[in-house]
């Protein structure tokens, strides 16, 4: 039940840049390196709700998370640079809202224009 709060507290702060930025990234990878930080994070909840957890088991669970990051983000990386000589530059970011001509640099958006409506909302309207 000895859980180290300053780990916990430094754990969620970096799980949710990660998943910030995993949901607005043009990138796979950064997704499943979120994950592993969920991991991460989950290690702690299960040490304050189990009375008797391996003291290496615990720590695998921390440490292991850490190196599938790194191993995810130089394949992320490898992979970029190989689709980017393929293909050329592409975006960084992925584009969302009202705005989305003028992020793509398209100039400014008129008021007469006729966008169309989403069918659905999606789910990242919810996190603007």
């Amino acid at each position: 039940m000895n859980v180290d709060l300053w780990l916990i507290s430094f754990e969620i702060v970096a799980g949710l840049a990660l998943i910030a930025i995993a949901l607005h990234a043009n990138r796979n990878y950064t997704l499943w390196i979120a994950a592993m930080q969920v991991w991460a994070m989950t290690a702690h909840l299960a040490r304050g709700l189990v009375e008797s957890i391996s003291p290496v088991a615990y720590a695998m669970m921390i440490a292991v998370p850490g190196w599938l990051q790194l191993f995810l983000l130089a394949i992320g990386l490898v992979r970029h640079l190989m689709r980017e000589r393929k293909f050329g530059e592409y975006r960084d970011w992925r584009i969302v809202g009202p705005n989305t001509a003028l992020a793509a640099g398209m100039g400014p958006i008129s008021s007469q224009q006729n966008w169309p409506k989403a069918k659905q909302p999606s789910w990242r309207d919810d996190i603007k």
